[in-house]
């Protein structure tokens, strides 16, 4: 029955696929999918007498509920208090930038005010699609109190034709009052909305200016990044350069770095408080880790290893750390003074946990890390002086050349100290950036300030945010190893099962993570990152046709990628319901793995169409996407279909489950069910192998459950007894021993059977039930006992035996045995006459 219904069903798709190609073909499926046009030009009539009261009452609601709509969201209180503050900030930048002085910038310069720019414009762009948005809305508004405005005023004019009451005449003129004030404020909100648009496009107009003027600007400094464009170093202590340091210039420094601050302050104080709170948070799990292993036994603590201990130890600088990190995210748009403190504070985590974590390394080395980082942040605080940016410069990219050499030299002890790292791919990243250090100080020297400070300021990101970054994920690892320690997790299914595979993804997770954090930084650093994205995105944008269809290279990596995260989560769902949700929960047997399995078909179905939306393919398409696939389904898919099916007919039906222990006669496969995928189960025999068995071969055969409705499996055993043995008390041992035995089950109870009389003994069998896991043992178990016990009473288990009964005597054998020779004697006589006798015969022949 079951093989007819899913054969039924395989050739339902099959119709279907043909109806919708045809359907494609001739135009239906466009024909339903257009929309009929509006029909502007129905008259609006007047209300009739006897609906005035009703139509109020819409009307009023109406009226109300556009009120409501009207009323300002807290996104809207949110943008009209950034819209001041932004705009006096975008006034300040564009009075302070002259468009003539950007060609005079180095690279580093003009990638901040083209970052900076941009995000305004990212901002300023999406407020005015927000406006946008709220003038169609309020225009579709208006239009519907036009027409309840036109009804109302025809039914004005019909009552004072017909002379209705004055109470109904009130009640029309009130309607058509409300519907008139509420017309003027939504004019005047639209007219609102229209200046604010009209002000941003104004401000985005200005922006694409700079953002154009800097991108040209950028495109020639790259070009021209090996051109010697300032005097050599030794010139500035001969007074050619007139760049001085002098206190008015430092003063006006400081001074815009205090307006920096306030502004900051101003517009970001609800960010500040995010970040606060997420400090607080974290510092709270390190002092809860903190107290937790104080109770732990040393047993347990040596468990664990030296940096997990070391991290709980110094809870503040832990949290901090982290929190400075993540800095950019609680403020992309940050100016790039506010971002230089915020790395500033680095100082104090780095001193006080680089010792403990990088262990090998002397502390006197941190000391010179902290000082050249100093030096690094007052030469982005004080990038205008030139001469002092120069030999700072210098100085830095010395120290660190220095310092990396060192830590090269050191490398056998650090590794030693430090066995987790892949120290080989650490010292070659130190390598280069001795060689680009090299580099940077050469074209400082001869005067190639763009080059020494792009080489210059990649390097020391590339190095020393490197390590800051590698001290993070340290403690992010052992953050997440000591949580995984903690009682309330470690008692959860999943952790107590699947402990050390949660805890390599998790690190694989923290590890990329922090490769792809490091990569964006190092790129950006080094002014890469810009070209490689457009590049990259150019790549992926490169369209190919193939008859109708337009590919990208990027719309299949969306799909792909999309579809990949959607199989990912259905993955990790079904682990959490089938190993952790479901172990609360007394379900019917097979049901969590029929709800587990439904819900990863929901999650790929999800997945699936938005990975189509993401490659962007016109949905519109899918009707001939599956039309196509009802005639692959028909032809070449249609075992694979067939499998699918079958996987829904396991999960709804239940006849097999995971943990049953099943036998497919046709496959010569014994073993237990360990999983019911869509496609395919697996079955893990009892020598280990696993079967991967595609389920139309579960559904189409022939199959044994032993554990269908219990584990429950009936035993037997064959024993015979010597002739003469008294059977009343080979039963009465048979059943002592079979009642002793602790793993067969009492219900339903054992069974001795006198069998019969065998050739050579008295034959018993003897039937007892067991669990389907214990079946073997026990059986062993009772086969011995049963033994011991008959040696003990002296009963005898037989061997086969066989009678030989001689029907003649010794004599009667020695007159046979006369006979035979004479009879042989005969046979020999009449051969030797036939042999004579031959070569006459050949004679005559």
């Amino acid at each position: 029955m079951l093989l007819y219904i899913k054969n039924r069903v395989i050739s339902l798709f099959f119709i279907l696929g043909l109806c919708l190609i045809s359907f494609s073909e001739s135009g239906f499926t466009q024909d339903i999918l257009q929309q009929a046009p509006n029909d502007t030009t129905k008259v609006i009539a007047a209300i009739p007498v006897s609906n005035i009261g009703i139509e109020t009452e819409t009307t009023l609601n109406k009226i109300r509920e556009i009120r409501d709509k009207i009323q300002p969201s807290k996104l809207d209180l949110e943008i009209d208090s950034l819209i001041p503050l932004e705009k006096e900030f975008f006034n300040q930048e564009k009075e302070s930038l002259d468009l003539n002085e950007i060609e005079y910038m180095d690279l580093r310069q003009t990638e901040e005010i083209k970052n900076e720019f941009s995000q305004m414009r990212t901002q300023f762009d999406g407020w005015r699609n927000n406006f946008m948005d709220k003038t169609k809305e309020i225009n579709n508004m208006k239009m519907e109190l036009v027409h309840f405005k036109t009804a109302w005023e025809k039914t004005l004019a019909l009552e004072r034709k017909e002379q209705l009451p004055i109470q109904v005449n009130d009640r029309i003129k009130n309607n058509l009052k409300e519907i008139t004030d509420l017309d003027k404020i939504l004019t005047d909100k639209s007219n609102v909305l229209l200046t604010r648009q009209d002000e941003l496009t104004e401000m985005l107009i200005y922006i694409d200016d700079v953002i154009s003027t800097v991108t040209k600007i950028q495109e020639s400094l790259r070009t021209n990044l090996l051109s010697v464009n300032s005097p050599p170093i030794w010139h500035i202590f001969m007074g050619v350069s007139k760049n001085v340091m002098s206190k008015e210039r430092i003063s006006k420094i400081v001074k815009r770095h205090n307006v920096e601050i306030k502004n900051f302050i101003t517009n970001y104080k609800s960010k500040i408080i995010y970040q606060l709170f997420f400090f607080v948070f974290l510092l709270f799990i390190f002092y809860f880790l903190k107290r937790d292993v104080a109770k732990w036994s040393d047993e347990r603590k040596d468990e664990l290893v030296k940096t997990s201990l070391f991290i709980i130890s110094k809870p503040i600088s832990s949290a901090f750390i982290i929190t400075l990190l993540v800095t950019n995210l609680f403020y992309p748009d940050a100016p790039r003074e506010i971002i230089q403190y915020f790395n500033t504070f680095l100082i104090i985590p780095i001193l006080t946990l680089g010792p403990g974590l990088i262990r090998g390394i002397r502390k006197k080395y941190f000391y010179i890390v902290i000082g050249v980082f100093i030096l690094s942040q007052a030469k982005e605080y004080y990038s205008d002086l030139v001469i002092l940016e120069r030999i700072l410069l210098l100085l830095i990219d010395v120290t660190t050349i220095v310092l990396s050499i060192k830590l090269i030299q050191k490398k056998h002890d650090i590794t030693e100290v430090n066995p987790g790292a892949n120290w080989d791919f650490i010292i070659t990243i130190i390598r280069m950036g001795v060689l680009f250090l090299g580099i940077a100080i050469i074209a400082n020297i001869f005067g190639g300030i763009d080059l020494a400070k792009v080489m210059s300021r990649g390097s020391l990101i590339m190095l020393y945010g490197g390590g800051t970054i590698y001290v993070c994920t340290i403690i992010l690892k052992g953050m997440f190893a000591l949580l995984l320690q903690h009682q309330t997790i470690s008692s959860l299914s999943m952790i107590q099962n699947y402990a050390d595979v949660v805890k390599k993804r998790v690190f694989q997770i923290i590890k990329w993570a922090a490769i792809l954090y490091w990569i964006y930084f190092t790129f950006s650093a080094f002014l890469i990152y810009e070209p490689i994205y457009i590049w990259l995105s150019a790549f992926l944008s490169n369209e190919w046709k193939i008859g109708s269809i337009v590919i990208t290279l990027g719309s299949l990596l969306a799909f792909f990628f999309t579809f990949w995260i959607a199989l990912s989560i259905s993955k990790f769902i079904r682990f959490i319901l089938q190993d952790e949700i479901f172990t609360y929960f007394e379900l019917p047997r097979g049901v969590p793995g029929a709800i587990s399995m439904l819900v990863r078909l929901t999650l790929i179905g999800i997945g699936f169409i938005l990975a189509l939306g993401a490659a962007k393919i016109d949905m519109s398409n899918i009707a001939i996407v599956f039309g196509a696939l009802g005639v692959g389904i028909g032809f070449g898919l249609q075992n694979i279909f067939n499998n699918l099916v079958s996987g829904l007919i396991l999960a709804f039906e239940r006849p097999i489950q995971v943990g049953d222990i099943i036998q497919i006669a046709t496959l010569n496969l014994m073993g237990e069910v360990k999983e019911i995928g869509i496609r395919a189960s697996i079955v893990r025999t009892f020598d280990g192998a696993e079967v991967i068995v595609p389920n139309g071969n579960l559904i189409s055969n022939e199959m044994i459950n032993w554990t269908l409705s219990d584990h429950r499996r009936r035993q037997e055993i064959l024993v015979g007894v010597a002739y003469g043995t008294e059977t009343n008390k080979v039963v009465e041992i048979l059943d002592q021993v079979v009642s002793v035995q602790d793993h067969i089950l009492k219900n339903p109870p054992h069974v001795i059977i006198f069998n019969g009389f065998g050739e050579s003994s008295l034959d018993f069998r003897v039937l007892f039930w067991t669990q389907f896991d214990d079946g073997l043992t026990t059986k062993s178990a009772v086969g011995l006992a049963i033994d011991d016990a008959f040696k003990k009473a002296g009963i005898e288990i037989p061997f086969p035996q066989r009678d030989l009964h001689l029907r003649s005597t010794v004599d009667g054998l020695a007159s046979d045995e006369k006979e035979n020779k004479d009879t042989k004697a005969v046979v020999s006589k009449k051969n030797t006459t036939n042999t004579k006798q031959k070569p006459e015969n050949l004679d005559l022949v």
